[in-house]
């Protein structure tokens, strides 16, 4: 029986083609520069696809992802 991550991912893109990655990735650089403290590494978890993970990279960050779903990553 196929599992419930691997439906999921087979049609995640779909679905989430019209969400705005930049838009959600630049409220977080946000949140972290407003904390006051120089935060330099981000732990995703449930980092699916790694979109958020691979913008957050391209900003300075230092990620690393873990995902549940070995269909996902």
């Amino acid at each position: 029986m196929e599992s419930a991550f691997k439906k999921y991912s087979k049609f995640y893109d779909l679905l989430y083609k019209d969400k705005n990655y930049k838009k959600e990735v630049d409220y977080v650089d946000e949140l972290m520069k407003a904390n006051g403290k120089n935060i330099k590494s981000i732990l995703d978890l449930g980092c699916g696809t790694g979109i958020h993970a691979e913008m957050l990279y391209d900003k300075g960050y230092d990620i690393s992802g873990v995902d549940l779903s070995e269909e996902m990553l």
